[in-house]
């Protein structure tokens, strides 16, 4: 079934050229996305109406509906249509914080999940509900969580790096991760959390002109660390001590 002109391509058209058999058709095809997928995961109805006829659908439809949190559309392609997902759909939602399409997610296409990209996504966009879930159902080495704190600290995410805190793990990285991008509240939890060596991460929070981060560091080194911290940091800024 061939799709209907585009409309705006009807107006923009000279009538010379849309005398022209087939041509605003042409242009309408050179512009529209080859598939129908967008217009369900943004329930476009509309435009649905007008080429659902003439575009096919794809794992791409449930794939963005789970990115935009959109079950009720995920249930209904579930339940109308054959295309199913792939492994972005999970990736999508996890990264998005929608836990309750994950959950559902798990339950009809669970050979599909990608549990460390997931967590990994989760992480980094702080999304604790969702990290809460994936752990339960994810076994993880012990580099892997290491490297999610890292990414839950680098990003400033307090409770999930609370969280990540529960099981015994290097945090060294960690500090120096959020002291570089200048998050001091992370930076006094894991100080307060654990026996850490803090001249490193001082040197990068310096580096990076964080000044409350700095603060909160300057009181876990002692005075030969942060003359240390200063020297080194400067060297790499190109400032003269």
């Amino acid at each position: 079934m061939a799709s209907p002109s585009l409309l705006l391509v009807q107006h923009a058209m000279p009538p010379a050229i849309q005398a022209i058999p087939h041509v605003a058709q042409h242009v309408s095809e050179f512009l529209l996305p080859t598939t129908i997928d967008a217009a369900v995961y943004n329930d476009l109805q509309r435009v649905l109406k007008a080429f659902e006829g003439s575009r096919p659908y794809t794992t791409g439809a449930m794939d963005g509906a789970a990115a935009n949190g959109r079950l009720d559309i995920l249930r209904r392609l579930h339940s109308e249509r054959g295309e199913g997902c792939s492994s972005s759909a999970f990736i999508g939602a996890a990264s998005n914080g929608h836990v309750e399409v994950l959950k559902w997610l798990y339950k009809f296409y669970r050979q599909l999940r990608q549990e460390l990209q997931e967590l990994t996504e989760a992480t980094k966009h702080g999304h604790l509900d969702t990290v809460r879930f994936l752990l339960r159902s994810t076994r993880l080495r012990r580099s892997d969580r290491e490297q999610l704190l890292i990414t839950a600290a680098a990003n400033g995410h307090v409770a999930v790096v609370r969280e990540f805190l529960r099981d015994a793990m290097d945090a060294h990285r960690a500090l120096t991760a959020a002291a570089a991008n200048g998050h001091a509240a992370v930076v006094r939890l894991l100080l307060n959390t654990r026996n850490l060596f803090a001249q490193g991460a001082l040197e990068k929070a310096i580096e990076g002109g964080h000044i409350e981060t700095i603060k909160v560091l300057v009181k876990a080194v002692g005075e030969l660390g942060i003359e240390s911290a200063f020297r080194k940091a400067a060297a790499v800024i190109g400032v003269d001590t």
